[in-house]
């Protein structure tokens, strides 16, 4: 999709520069290097000033090409960062999903100790439990047995 943005955006900017070429040597008189050459400055917009239009109908044109260029060249460069910024994705994802996917198996693996560490303590409270118990029923037996 991106890459077909870029392809037609090319392909606007060659028929831009192609358009800018034939008016001006028509228009101003340039010759096609002079023509390509103003055409291909005012769409980058660098102008070097060493050359300008001297009718108003081309003073015009400049203007609305300049303006039309420039929102075309926008459109390419965000094409190419939007390319740049989706294979920078992809490859951060193929990086961090593994993390990702760690981090979860970490957290599940928490909570199972979690569980495990409850279990022992429940285990521990009920053993202190049976101790206790098993000490009464001594201390009993040994009551009776002196009562006897």
């Amino acid at each position: 999709m991106i890459k077909r943005r870029i392809y037609h955006a090319f392909v606007l900017v060659i028929i831009l520069l192609g358009a800018g070429t034939f008016y001006y040597t028509y228009a101003e008189g340039w010759s096609y290097v002079d023509s390509f050459y103003f055409s291909t400055m005012t769409l980058t917009t660098i102008g070097y000033g060493d050359l300008a239009p001297t009718n108003p109908g081309s003073k015009i044109f400049t203007s609305i090409y300049a303006l039309f260029g420039i929102g075309i060249m926008l459109y390419i460069l965000s094409s190419v960062i939007g390319i740049f910024i989706l294979k920078q994705e992809q490859f951060f994802g193929r990086i961090f999903l593994p993390l990702h996917k760690i981090r979860h198996h970490e957290k599940e693996i928490k909570k199972e100790k979690k569980i495990n560490v409850e279990q022992e303590r429940e285990i521990k409270t009920h053993e202190k439990r049976i101790k206790k118990q098993e000490k009464e029923i001594d201390r009993l037996k040994k009551e009776i047995k002196k009562k006897k």
